[in-house]
Parts: structure tokens; sequence; C-alpha cells
């Protein structure tokens, strides 16, 4: 399980959860996908500070505002979790999983294991560190033209699980 978070703003005390995603790898393959936006509350859209992040991520003031409560989206994404597996990953795993073991998110023991970081993964395993967009294309992972959404992401993080995994590994850099 490969989750990826978005959120507005880089500072960990700073910064809301608007977007929680992730895709399940079963053997060779992204069997199934998870995505919710959620909506941090108006003074977010109003606070210059959180702009730029929110436009990043393409996320308009429109599909914020139809977004989940954190509540909401939390108790969706662990049932989520709960049917798919339990052993979870994100690509960097201590910046997303900071904000996914706290309340109201709850990804934590001992119901869920948090495994090696993604990128700590792909560094060990190819010898340098990347962004996420830079190994995919390293990799020659297609990428849908939505980077830095969290869905995108989730699953380009699991396309790279998937490549790194294998025995022999084709980079192109």
């Amino acid at each position: 399980m490969v989750i990826d978070i978005e959120t507005a703003g880089l500072i960990r005390d700073a910064s809301r959860v608007l977007e929680v995603a992730g895709a399940f790898v079963q053997g060779k393959t992204i069997v199934d996908t998870f995505d919710a936006v959620i909506w941090p509350g108006e003074w977010v859209l109003k606070d210059w500070r959180y702009k730029e992040s929110i436009e990043i991520h393409k996320l308009t003031p429109e599909k914020l505002r139809d977004g989940l409560s954190a509540e909401t989206a939390a108790g969706r994404f662990r049932d989520w979790l709960d049917v798919c597996s339990v052993d979870v990953t994100a690509y960097p795993r201590s910046y997303d999983s900071s904000f996914l073991i706290q309340d109201p998110f709850l990804v934590c023991a001992p119901k869920y294991r948090w495994v090696a970081c993604l990128m700590s993964t792909a560094i060990k395993r190819l010898g340098y560190k990347a962004k996420l967009g830079a190994l995919a294309i390293d990799l020659g992972i297609q990428r849908d033209g939505l980077a830095h959404t969290g869905l995108s992401d989730a699953k380009v993080a699991a396309e790279i699980l998937l490549k790194i995994s294998e025995e022999k590994i084709e980079v192109s850099r």
C-alpha cells in the first residue's frame, strides 16, 4: 500500500491535509485506489501563505469546498485500508506519516504497520536520491500530467515500488 497526502503548507505544524490518496499493490499490479479531497476551512483559502500550495496541487476553491470533512475522509480512508492491506508506506514516508498517525486519521500501530520509506528504499536500490517525478522519468514510468495530486502521486509511487522490487532495474540516467 502506497499512500500520498497533499497539504496546504510545507511546515508540519502549520499545514493542513487537503487530499489523501492511496494505491494498493498486489503482486505486480495496482489493484485498487482511494482518493479524497478534504475541506480545510474557509480561512485556509483566505490565507495567502497557502495559496501557492493549493494551486500546485491543482485544487480549486470549489473543489476544496466540495471536499469531505477531515473526520469523514479519515474514516473512509481507514475503511479502505482495512479492506486492502495493513502495511503502508509513502514517498517520503516521514512527512506523510507525521500527518496520518495523528487524529483524525490514526493510521498507526498496532492496527497499521508503516514499512520502510519508499524514498529510502529507492536510494538504497538505485544509489541516488531523486524527487518522485524525476525518479519516475528515470525508471520509464509514464505520468498522467497531474503531478502533485494525491492519487496521481500515489499511483506513480506504487509504480516506483513495483520497479524497484524487480531483480534487474533499467535506469535511463
